[in-house]
């Protein structure tokens, strides 16, 4: 095998990244099939389906309301029929009040339903808060934290 037709098979085993995204997915549920032609010819290689699910695997961090619906858009784009995904998704980041019932409503409800399987870890999503401090004319410091809703 020449080392072209080594790099090509490296390079359709290794891990699949969604458009846009910096998380890679599993490649699993596919075989390569390899034909060669004669020696020293370089291989002609395929991959074909073999699976019935396709399994990913993405973590994202939320610093924005509007980032929901980018992540919504993202996770129903991984694949034509989302009823073959399986998903573990772990997001983090911060997310005002209004911003976490959306990311409930649009992610943790309409996209789970949508996809065969889902495992959510939003245990490090907080809601944003709001600190102001203000000093008095005696010099004493009052700091008030409000949830941002």
């Amino acid at each position: 095998m020449t080392a072209s037709g080594i790099r090509e098979l490296r390079s359709l085993n290794s891990f699949k990244l969604p458009p846009n995204s910096l998380t890679t997915l599993c490649n699993g549920g596919s075989a390569l099939i390899v034909e060669i032609a004669g020696p020293r010819a370089t291989p002609g290689v395929r991959t074909v389906e073999t699976g019935r699910y396709h399994w990913h695997q993405v973590a994202r961090t939320l610093t924005d309301d509007a980032q929901v619906d980018l992540l919504d858009a993202e996770l129903r784009a991984l694949h034509p029929d989302l009823g073959k995904v399986v998903l573990d998704l772990q997001v983090s980041g911060t997310l005002s009040l209004a911003g976490r019932k959306f990311f409930e409503e649009r992610i943790a409800e309409n996209v789970r339903a949508a996809i065969c399987g889902m495992r959510l870890d939003d245990t490090e999503l907080l809601l944003s808060r709001l600190t102001r401090t203000w000093t008095t004319s005696t010099g004493w410091a009052l700091s008030v934290s409000l949830l941002i809703g």
